[in-house]
Order: structure tokens, then C-alpha cells, then sequence
């Protein structure tokens, strides 16, 4: 059996390709905790308390139950005003 050593040209790429994997692990992190601050002070926002915030191979998915669909939908046009999102799904849900 031959024991084939990566090529410092696999090395290198297997790290960047790890560093990259890292950075977008933050850059996700720091926008859930920023569009779940956003929400969670909105005062137009009665539920916000009932809506969780996670990412989803880089959609920003809202996700929980709100009193109606004005404010699902104030939830949504207030998250699409934050820096750095560009795609959202909502399921968020209406009803009591």
C-alpha cells in the first residue's frame, strides 16, 4: 500500500475551504443575533416573542405565530431592511 500524502495544494485548499465554511458560520451567526434584536425591540411587533430567527443554506427563515397577517407581513419588510440579508423565507404562521 502506498501512503499518498496530500499536496501542499490540497492542504491550502482544504483550508481555505475551511476558513471560508467558518466566516460564513459568523457572518450567519451575527445575522440571526441582529434580526432577532431587531424583532425582539420592534414595538410594532405584539409577537415578537413567538418568532424564531435561524439560517437555511443562506436563507434567513422566520418561523413561529403572529396575530395577523399585518404583522407577518411588517415582520418581513422589516427584516428585508437589514444589511446583509437577500433572501428570506417566512413561515411565520397567523392565528392566536
Amino acid at each position: 500500500m502506498s501512503d499518498a500524502s496530500p499536496t501542499p495544494l490540497a492542504l491550502t485548499l482544504q483550508q481555505e475551504f475551511s476558513d471560508q465554511a467558518a466566516l460564513i458560520a459568523i457572518a450567519e451567526k451575527r445575522l440571526i443575533d441582529e434580526v432577532g434584536s431587531i424583532v425582539s425591540r420592534s414595538s410594532r411587533l405584539p409577537s415578537a416573542s413567538a418568532v424564531l430567527v435561524s439560517m437555511d443554506q443562506g436563507f434567513l427563515v422566520l418561523r413561529g405565530k403572529v396575530g395577523s397577517e399585518k404583522e407577518r407581513r411588517v415582520l418581513e419588510a422589516m427584516v428585508r431592511m437589514t444589511p446583509g440579508i437577500r433572501e428570506i423565507r417566512n413561515e411565520v404562521q397567523v392565528g392566536q
